[in-house]
């Protein structure tokens, strides 16, 4: 099933929707539902398009869309993007501390990029790395399988990934490294 609108341009506080003209001439209304789950209408007109301002960054919106009053609402969500490389990897951080690989699969395909596998978090540690300090093997192999650089040094102390592990004593993920061919 199509989405009932796509997003046009996405900014971390500000997003545009465009969706299919009504089949015949009418207004179309758009609503967000607020952090109270109340429905505010953010446009009404007869445009194919609309730009939300003044929204969070790195948050998903509960919208719907109706193109006139006999018709039915249909729902869909939308995303802004993170204010920064930092902020979505604070998110990337935490999916890969609470090893929630739904949460890991989503900021890496969906939400962010796969961009996102290779940043390093404040203390300048990829998501791979985190995970290998947390002997969490799955994590590890979900990381590598999303397209994680498992070569990728540390930034000061230039330890690969397959480094890490061994100094951790986590030998299965350094197992599992060696077998996919990483130095």
């Amino acid at each position: 099933m199509e989405p009932p609108a796509t997003v046009q341009e996405r900014s971390p506080t500000a997003l545009t929707l465009r969706w299919r003209p009504p089949t015949a001439p009418s207004w179309t209304r758009l609503q967000i539902a607020d952090p109270f789950q109340q429905w505010r209408t953010v446009y009404w007109g007869p445009k194919c398009h609309a730009h939300v301002p003044r929204l969070a960054p790195a948050t998903c919106y509960r919208f719907r869309l109706r193109g006139d009053a006999s018709a039915q609402w249909r729902p869909f969500r939308a995303a802004t993007e993170p204010s920064s490389p930092q902020g979505a990897a604070l998110h990337m951080t935490r999916a890969v501390k609470l090893a929630n690989s739904a949460l890991i699969r989503k900021l890496a395909l969906h939400r962010c990029s796969p961009r996102l596998l290779n940043v390093p978090n404040k203390e300048h540690k990829t998501p791979i790395v985190q995970a290998l300090e947390a002997g969490d093997l799955g994590v590890v192999q979900l990381l590598v399988t999303l397209g994680a650089d498992v070569n990728q040094p540390q930034l000061f102390s230039g330890r690969t990934p397959l480094m890490v592990a061994l100094y951790r004593g986590a030998l299965p993920v350094a197992q599992f490294l060696v077998d996919k061919g990483r130095r």
